[in-house]
C-alpha cells in the first residue's frame, strides 16, 4: 500500500510539472484589427492574448511567459518592443505594448505581429491572428490628421 501511495504521489508531481513545462498552446486575438487606421500623433497600443495550460488559466499573470511586439513600417526596418502583462481574459493572459509615435511619422503603414516566449524552455509562439482571424503581419494604415477649423 505504501508503494502505491508513493507511485501516486510521484505521478501527481509529474503531472503538475508537465503543465508547467507544457508549451504555449495558443496566442492571438490581437487588437487593433488588421486594416485599422492609426494616426502619427500618438503611439499605437497593441494587445494580444496567450494561453498555456496550467499557467495562464489561474488568476493574475502566468509565470514564465514573455511577449514581444515586432513592427516595421514602409520607411524603417523591423523593431521590437517588450510587452507587459495587462489583464486576464478568461483563461488567457493579455499583454500590451506600443508602436511609438516616432515610428509612425512619415510612414504610410505599420505591420505588426506578436511573439510569445515560453521562458521554461525558450520556445516561441507567434500569434495566429487578430480578433477576426487575419494572420500576421497585421497592417495598420497611418493616416494624417486634418486640422479642424476653429
Amino acid at each position: 500500500m505504501r508503494k502505491l501511495l508513493s507511485v501516486c504521489a510521484v505521478l501527481a508531481c509529474l503531472a503538475a510539472a508537465g503543465n508547467a513545462w507544457a508549451v504555449i498552446g495558443w496566442a492571438g486575438n490581437v487588437w487593433p484589427l488588421n486594416g485599422a487606421s492609426v494616426i502619427p500623433t500618438a503611439p499605437v497600443d497593441v494587445y494580444a492574448q496567450v494561453w498555456k495550460g496550467g499557467v495562464t488559466d489561474a488568476a493574475g499573470q502566468g509565470a514564465g511567459i514573455a511577449a514581444e511586439l515586432r513592427y516595421t513600417t514602409d520607411i524603417a526596418p523591423m523593431q521590437t518592443v517588450a510587452m507587459t502583462y495587462n489583464t486576464d481574459v478568461g483563461n488567457n493572459d493579455e499583454y500590451t505594448g506600443q508602436v511609438p509615435q516616432a515610428a509612425l511619422i512619415g510612414a504610410t503603414y505599420v505591420d505588426v505581429t506578436v511573439v510569445f516566449t515560453d521562458l521554461t524552455d525558450m520556445t516561441t509562439f507567434e500569434v495566429t491572428g487578430d480578433q477576426q482571424g487575419t494572420p500576421p503581419p497585421l497592417r495598420y494604415n497611418v493616416v494624417n490628421v486634418l486640422p479642424v477649423n476653429v
